[in-house]
């Protein structure tokens, strides 16, 4: 009798525990066909807007903050600052600005929240002179600079980062989850981590001073083959850490590269 008891109230305990379950599963059935809804709602109703505002006036610092979309900046000639703005509109409209405040053009934009949909996104392309310092910050969107010759500070929440052709005195660029890239650097002390994707430096002249993390990717830093000594600390708590390139513990230049999981190469172009 006590088994069958035990047996009867093991049933009776189930039927609740198996109702709440069901509830449960009922519910997150109810989110994900509301999100297809709204995503085809908002597929049904996308399409896009393109801005453009030029900035004849003084500019030094350019001061970027999407919410999601992509960045471009391109460095070029001349002394005007442009913006151009590719909006999507999905079930509503996100919202941006671009406004000078004394010499720091600054641009903001916001997406639509839970209810906008996936088209609900700013991309932005601009223009700048030499010399200005860019500082760009993305929710997720991938970050792309090209040709800047000024200090910048990048950092995407989940998209790539890449800089290319820079010359600066002074850059940081960070990414926490998408890959960090930046190629042909001139002159740079970079500052340069992933939380889980690689990091590949590439030097068109002999760099002061390097720091590059991964958690989780590989690091490649590559600089050119000239007679530069450097005071390299290499290591990976996961992969291998290999140096191919002239050392010297004392020297002024500094290369201090780290990953958490993946392989760690310091070497010459083409090695």
């Amino acid at each position: 009798m006590g088994a069958e008891h035990e047996a009867k109230g093991l049933r009776l305990t189930s039927r609740p525990v198996r109702s709440a379950w069901r509830v449960v599963g009922s519910l997150v059935a109810v989110v994900v066909v509301g999100f297809g809804v709204l995503n085809a709602a908002a597929g049904l109703g996308h399409k896009t807007d393109r801005t453009h505002r030029a900035f004849s006036g003084t500019v030094h610092l350019i001061d970027v903050s999407s919410s999601g979309g992509s960045i471009h900046v391109i460095g070029g000639e001349g002394s005007e600052t442009t913006v151009d703005a590719l909006v999507g509109i999905g079930l509503r409209r996100p919202s941006h600005r671009e406004e000078l405040e004394g010499d720091r053009l600054v641009i903001r934009s916001e997406g639509c929240g839970i209810l906008g949909g996936a088209f609900c996104s700013v991309d932005y392309t601009i223009h700048v002179p030499q010399g200005i310092q860019v500082t760009a910050a993305s929710g997720g969107g991938g970050i792309t600079v090209w040709g800047v010759r000024g200090n910048v500070d990048l950092s995407s929440s989940g998209g790539e980062v890449k800089l290319r052709g820079a010359t600066t005195e002074e850059a940081r660029v960070h990414s926490s989850g998408g890959d960090v890239t930046a190629l042909g650097l001139v002159w740079a002390s970079i500052d340069a981590a992933s939380d889980g994707g690689d990091v590949t430096l590439s030097f068109a002249a002999p760099p002061n001073r390097v720091v590059a993390d991964s958690r989780g990717g590989s690091v490649v830093i590559e600089v050119p083959d000239t007679p530069d000594a450097y005071r390299v600390l290499a290591s990976s708590s996961g992969g291998d850490a290999t140096t191919r390139i002239r050392t010297d513990p004392t020297s002024s230049r500094l290369i201090r590269a780290s990953s958490s999981g993946g392989d760690v190469f310091v070497r010459y172009h083409g090695d």
